[in-house]
């Protein structure tokens, strides 16, 4: 799969990457933390055929309503987290002193579930534990991750509704798993590999 079929934007005091997947007619949109005024260039005039969500914290959201409006495309919620776009203390922004309240999700997302983007595939897979209803979509040779593994660290699990055994769990049956050339596309910091993880992350080790 070429390069040019994913684009990143990392925007934000919390550096979250928003990532556009897809060929030059249609694209899926993971995570919109970002607003429609960064994400539209990249999208271009291709259809946006999904939101997708991995979980419901402030910083993965921001752009959600936005972006919806702008290209009238359905959001996408794991279901574990199905109220999280219009509860603050789901999103978390109580905890940092907002009130985020964004439209119901369109729909939830159940594991197995697939979602199509030109020639690419995506299957969503439960992951909990940086979040109660967490989920990673893996594509062939990748992986949209969250905030489940990133390069050299984990995601948090201090948070509320978070786990840290279970995240080890989910990161052993979802993503190390897969194969050592997978590559990881995180909700923080730059992309990695499931080889390199299991080689050198410290908490996997």
């Amino acid at each position: 799969m070429p390069d040019n079929s994913i684009k990143i934007l990392a925007w934000g005091d919390f550096d979250e990457n928003t990532y556009i997947v897809g060929d030059d007619k249609e694209c899926i949109v993971f995570d919109p933390g970002a607003p429609s005024s960064e994400l539209l260039p990249l999208i271009g005039g291709r259809k946006v055929v999904a939101i997708l969500l991995t979980h419901t914290h402030l910083d993965h959201i921001l752009g959600v309503d936005e972006l919806r409006e702008a290209v009238h495309a359905k959001v996408y919620v794991p279901i574990g987290e199905a109220t999280g776009l219009e509860d603050p203390n789901i999103n978390l922004s109580a905890s940092y002193g907002m009130d985020i309240r964004l439209r119901p999700a369109d729909a939830r997302i159940q594991t197995n579930d697939t979602f199509h983007a030109g020639a690419i595939t995506f299957v969503a897979r439960d992951a909990p534990g940086h979040s109660p209803g967490h989920m990673v979509f893996t594509a062939g040779p990748f992986v949209i991750a969250g905030d489940t593994l990133f390069s050299g660290s984990i995601g948090r699990t201090d948070l509320p509704g978070g786990s840290y055994d279970t995240l080890l769990a989910s990161l052993r049956r979802e993503l190390l798993s897969l194969p050592d050339e997978t590559v990881v596309y995180p909700g923080h910091g730059p992309k990695t590999t499931i080889g390199t993880e299991k080689k050198f992350n410290p908490f996997l080790n």
